[in-house]
C-alpha cells in the first residue's frame, strides 16, 4: 500500500509539495514505543491506513472467509478507537 500512495504522489502532487511529506511504515499500535526511542516531532496532519473492520471483502474472497471469525472483526474495531 505504501508503494502504491508514493506512486500517487509522484503522478499527481507536485514536487515541492511531495518534499513536505513524509510517508512511513510506522505501526500506529506501537508509536508510544517507537516515540520514546526518537526525537519527537510534530505532524500538521496524520493519514492512517488503518485495518478494516468491514466483511464486505469475504463475499469477494473465499479463502478470506474460511479464515474469518467474529474475534477478527471485534479486534480490528479495538484497533480503530
Amino acid at each position: 500500500r505504501r508503494s502504491k500512495l508514493l506512486k500517487v504522489m509522484k503522478d499527481f502532487v507536485p514536487y515541492d509539495y511531495r518534499n513536505l511529506v513524509n510517508v512511513t511504515g510506522y505501526d500506529a499500535t506501537q508509536w508510544r514505543k517507537t516515540a520514546r526511542g526518537m526525537h519527537l516531532r510534530a505532524f500538521d496532519a496524520v493519514l492512517v491506513d488503518a485495518p478494516c473492520s468491514s466483511e464486505r471483502h469475504l463475499l469477494h474472497d473465499p479463502q478470506e472467509m474460511a479464515t474469518w471469525t467474529p474475534k477478527r472483526t471485534k479486534q480490528n474495531a479495538k484497533r480503530q478507537l
